[in-house]
């Protein structure tokens, strides 16, 4: 699955200097409301936010993948780095760096499970990651995703 069919620049953010999960879940929400893609940022924090307390995205490798079902036209997929590794209570207990967040309407879990797993399988390719990692720009990270 090309992921960059549901992304854009505009949902692309690399070095945030932030410090706690709240604050990456905040953060990529308000990407997505500055995109216009999505739902105002305060209530896609709160739903991000519900959807962690079930259990941690932080899939490892510093990798978060934070994922929820709303009401939204289309799936949407953005992403972050940070400028230092934040505790996300990831499953191997070590902190992210790497944020993708996908939200998809409730309807459409054919596409929300492709997204989840085409980001999975570049997961498992340290390259990739170490790419993502480096990348100067936003256009860089979607050269890279679209591989």
């Amino acid at each position: 699955m090309d992921l960059t069919q549901y992304m854009s620049e505009d949902l692309v953010a690399l070095n945030v200097d932030l410090h706690t999960g709240e604050e990456v879940l905040e953060y990529l929400a308000s990407m997505v409301e500055r995109a216009g893609v999505g739902p105002d940022a305060i209530s896609l924090t709160t739903t991000l936010m519900e959807r962690e307390k079930l259990g941690s995205t932080g899939v490892g490798h510093s990798l978060a993948i934070p994922h929820v079902h709303i009401d939204i036209d289309r799936i949407t997929v953005g992403f972050l780095r940070t400028i230092d590794e934040i505790d996300f209570q990831a499953i191997d207990g070590k902190p992210c760096q790497l944020f993708f967040l996908v939200i998809s309407s409730r309807d459409d879990k054919r596409a929300y499970l492709n997204a989840l797993a085409s980001i999975a399988t570049r997961a498992k390719h340290k390259d990739i990651l170490e790419e993502l990692r480096e990348a100067g720009s936003p256009e860089e990270v979607l050269s890279i995703l679209k591989g």
